[in-house]
């Protein structure tokens, strides 16, 4: 339905809309206007970091499930562990799958561990193999970030697996 007229204005055909119909062309343009900058800077605003950073699940519902560990480049022992709970300030779990080389070594033969969570949003837990040797003791410093677990400290019996800056991550298997 046209209710304009239409006018040659130079090589152009232009509708000229009657002045009541601009009117309500005018008033619709700047209710949207405000609609569109309403929304663009109110609740729909897509989260940015720092809007979530102080609301993040608690880490003991955040780091329930299963992790692995392993070297950034991909060398090394590989780890597979399993947090079954966890509290504010303890967790409980199990070995899922340890590697080494060509060498694995079954999860019967590692005892459940039990570690601390800390308020700053780190863990620390040490896994004992069922002979209890300390060499074959493994102690493990994570922190959690936004989407992993930064290995801070992994030591396999006495030997440090951070040493030369070799860097760790937990990981949540694919």
């Amino acid at each position: 339905m046209n209710t304009g007229v239409d006018t040659q204005v130079g090589p152009r055909r232009v509708l000229r809309l009657p002045a009541v119909h601009r009117s309500a062309l005018v008033h619709l343009w700047v209710v949207l206007t405000m609609v569109a900058s309403v929304s663009c800077t109110g609740r729909n605003q897509l989260p940015q970091e720092d809007d979530t950073a102080g609301d993040p699940l608690p880490l003991a519902q955040w780091i329930v499930g299963q992790w692995q560990i392993t070297a950034e480049n991909g060398t090394g022992p590989q780890l597979t562990i399993s947090i079954d709970s966890a509290t504010a300030t303890t967790l409980d779990g199990h070995v899922m799958r340890f590697m080494s080389g060509n060498m694995g070594v079954g999860p019967r033969e590692f005892q459940p561990f039990t570690g601390n969570a800390r308020p700053d949003e780190s863990i620390e837990l040490t896994i004992e193999m069922v002979d209890a040797q300390p060499s074959t003791r493994i102690q493990l410093e994570l922190h959690r970030t936004t989407t992993d677990l930064e290995v801070r400290s992994f030591c396999l019996g006495t030997q440090d697996m951070t040493a030369n800056d070799r860097v760790w991550i937990a990981r949540r298997p694919s």
